[in-house]
């Protein structure tokens, strides 16, 4: 059976077929009202007809709403101030403080290779002067005083250690080491002195 054109006017159509209209479910031919056939104009949405182009307008006034679990790419938050419990940085990248101007920064990093997580607890206070950070080996950081006599006056002369070593220490290799005696190197403690180094107790 050989096939054969069809003429569209032998459809049961009515209209008339053209460039600028199109067959409906009712075999009508109706005029195409846009360039994108039942969009039509309204908040932010232009153009249109039978030639053009439609423009959408993007509200850059809104947000996304962070209330919710988001996910960003290459995303910058500008605000005054943010609140949240939890803040993860990824592959090693830096949490960066920048100065008034904006131009300079102290950053924060993750060494590349950590064999189990850990969280660092600040000091309930700024501390005084000459005090440094110490840790309880839990994470939790304290100030402390660096070991030396306490006078009326300010001369750095004296230095002051502990009589009992409870953790085990290596020295740095190629350096030495000087402590006032008597010292006592408790049960199951280990002191290591490298070759090339001195530990010497006075």
């Amino acid at each position: 059976m050989a096939l054969s054109k069809i003429k569209a006017n032998s459809l049961g159509t009515t209209g008339t077929a053209s460039s600028t209209t199109y067959l409906r479910g009712d075999m009508a031919w109706t005029a195409i009202a846009g360039d994108i056939e039942g969009v039509t104009a309204g908040n932010g949405l232009s153009g249109g007809g039978t030639s053009g182009t439609v423009a959408l307008a993007i509200n850059t006034a809104i947000t996304a709403d962070l209330s919710t679990a988001q996910a960003l790419s290459n995303k910058t938050i500008t605000a005054s101030s943010f609140s949240g419990t939890q803040v993860d940085i990824t592959a090693e990248g830096d949490l960066r403080l920048q100065d008034a101007a904006g131009g300079q920064y102290a950053a924060i990093q993750a060494p590349t290779t950590i064999a189990t997580s850990y969280t660092l607890t600040l000091p309930t206070d700024d501390g005084t002067n000459e005090q440094f950070l110490q840790t309880n080996g839990s994470g939790v950081l304290t100030w402390a005083a660096a070991g030396g006599a306490t006078g009326g006056g300010t001369d750095t002369i004296f230095y002051e250690n502990g009589q009992t070593v409870n953790t085990s220490y290596s020295l740095t290799a190629s350096n030495n080491a000087v402590s006032a005696g008597p010292v006592t190197v408790a049960s199951g403690v280990t002191v290591t002195v490298p070759a090339g180094a001195a530990w010497v107790v006075v």
